[in-house]
């Protein structure tokens, strides 16, 4: 299993967020993402997307896809 943290980006507001501070941070690109996918994770691996709220992305599809 490879963890891919593609960004901060979230419309919650979780008492419980560890991401909360960084919400202003720069997300990763899609081919940043594909750069990562490519380099680090085997054939066979599952990929879990975290950070923020992943679905709320205008690529999500295109990430999920890849």
């Amino acid at each position: 299993m490879f963890d891919l943290k593609v960004g901060f980006t979230c419309n919650n507001k979780c008492l419980h967020c560890v991401v909360e501070g960084k919400k202003d941070t720069k997300d990763l690109t899609l081919e940043e993402i594909k750069h990562i996918v490519d380099n680090n994770v085997a054939e066979n691996d599952t990929v879990v997307l975290t950070g923020g709220e992943v679905s709320i992305r205008k690529d999500f599809y295109d990430i999920v896809k890849y």
